[in-house]
Order: C-alpha cells, then sequence, then structure tokens
C-alpha cells in the first residue's frame, strides 16, 4: 500500500519532460554523422539559440523542481543531516564528471592529466548549480528568490554587455576570468569561451532557481487550472524577456 501511495506522488509531467529532455540529448550527441548535420541539431557558436541549446537548460530546470520537491520533505530546515547530503552528491557528482574527464584521456594513454585535466563540464556544472540552490532554499527567505534571479540575470547580462561577453573570442570577459581562476589547461580546448565556465554558471543558477520556483506553484495546494495558468504566464513572461 505505501508503494502505492508513494508511486502515485510521483508528478507524471516531470518524468515526461525527463524523457524527451534524454531523448533530444540522445539525438543531438548522435546526428548520425558529424559531417554532415542539420542545422538545428547544432549548437549555436556563442551568442545565439538553437533547439540543441535548450537540451542543457532543461536539465537545470528539471533539477530545480525536482530540488523543491526534495528539499520540501524537510520543510526546507537545514539540519546537520541535510546538509551533509547536500554536500555528499555535491561531491559524488563532481567527482563523476572528473571521472568522464580523466577517462579520456585515460583511452589516450594518459594515466594521470592532473595538470591538464578539465574542472570544468556538464555535471560540475550541475553539482555546482544544485548546491547553490540548496542552500539559497534553506537558507534564504523563498520571497526573496524572485529577486535573487533577477539580480543574477541582470548582473550576468551587464557583465556580457560590459566585458566583450558577446564575442566568442579570447577577449570574452567570462574568458578572461575562467583562463585566470581555473588555469587554461583546465578549461574547455574547441573554443576560446568555456561552454561551462565557471562565470557563465551564475546565469545557470538562475535558471535552476526558476525550475525551483516553477516546483512551487506545481506542488502549490491549488486547483490545477490555477497552477497552470501562472506556469503559462510566468513562461510568456520570461520567455519575452528572454528575445528582448
Amino acid at each position: 500500500m505505501s508503494s502505492t501511495v508513494k508511486t502515485n506522488k510521483r508528478i507524471l509531467a516531470l518524468d515526461i519532460l525527463r524523457g524527451v529532455t534524454i531523448a533530444g540529448m540522445i539525438m543531438v550527441n548522435n546526428p548520425g554523422t558529424w559531417a554532415h548535420i542539420y542545422a538545428p541539431l547544432r549548437h549555436a557558436e556563442w551568442n545565439g539559440l538553437t533547439p540543441t541549446d535548450l537540451v542543457f537548460p532543461f536539465f537545470m530546470f528539471i533539477m530545480g523542481i525536482s530540488t523543491y520537491i526534495a528539499l520540501s520533505k524537510f520543510h526546507f530546515q537545514a539540519s546537520g543531516s541535510v546538509v551533509r547530503k547536500i554536500l555528499k552528491r555535491t561531491l559524488v557528482i563532481l567527482c563523476i564528471g572528473w571521472a568522464i574527464h580523466w577517462f579520456h584521456f585515460i583511452c589516450d594513454g594518459d594515466f594521470f592529466p592532473f595538470a591538464h585535466l578539465r574542472l570544468t563540464g556538464v555535471l560540475p556544472r550541475i553539482a555546482l548549480c544544485y548546491c547553490v540552490v540548496s542552500f539559497v532554499a534553506l537558507y534564504v527567505n523563498h520571497k526573496y528568490i524572485g529577486w535573487i534571479i533577477g539580480f543574477l540575470i541582470a548582473g550576468y547580462a551587464v557583465l556580457l554587455y560590459i566585458g566583450n561577453g558577446y564575442a566568442p573570442d579570447d577577449t570574452n570577459l567570462l574568458a578572461i576570468i575562467d583562463r585566470n581562476v581555473l588555469g587554461a589547461d583546465h578549461l574547455y580546448h574547441k573554443s576560446p569561451i568555456d561552454p561551462e565556465g565557471l562565470t557563465s554558471t551564475l546565469s545557470a543558477i538562475a535558471h535552476t532557481l526558476i525550475g525551483f520556483c516553477c516546483g512551487k506553484i506545481i506542488l502549490a495546494k491549488e486547483a490545477l487550472e490555477q497552477k497552470t495558468l501562472k506556469l503559462f504566464v510566468a513562461g510568456f513572461i520570461l520567455m519575452a524577456c528572454g528575445f528582448l
């Protein structure tokens, strides 16, 4: 009986979004041949948007919702056990990400690539965003999260504007900061700017917090029509701001 109740509490829409996102990830990672790829299956060089560029943000959004669901079980109250769980999960995800980079070097015969092992990447970014958002959820009044999102996005936009942040080259302020903080040897080498760099993680944190806020709406004790309307309006406003 308890198993049935637990299963019924799953959010079907979230599971569907996970499945669609994973299907999209598989498709863009396996386009058939890298010599001839359909334009929508390519990433934008830097400043731009294609359907492929939506896959990773979908994962961040999903993680934000899942973080709200997970921490709501503890009523967003910080405790030693909760903090340890967050830190442990963050460390595990980081280590898995670094191990994947390490495995790539091992396949090339380099068993000790610590001097040039990439520290950034998809899983390290997921780990950092999860950790930051979890601690924000525990230690910050939730009514201020919207302001934090706005501050991060606006601040990041200003940083891009004043720091040549729309240019995909070495003069980009994001690339300069990442090189000085992490070192060029520990960054992505296939483009001048690390797509999962340390500085650009600020906007990813904001994105994860948006998912967190949507999780709050989804779990609210309101009529489905009201929750759907709120999500639709929020999504429309955010898309309009994004296009602007």
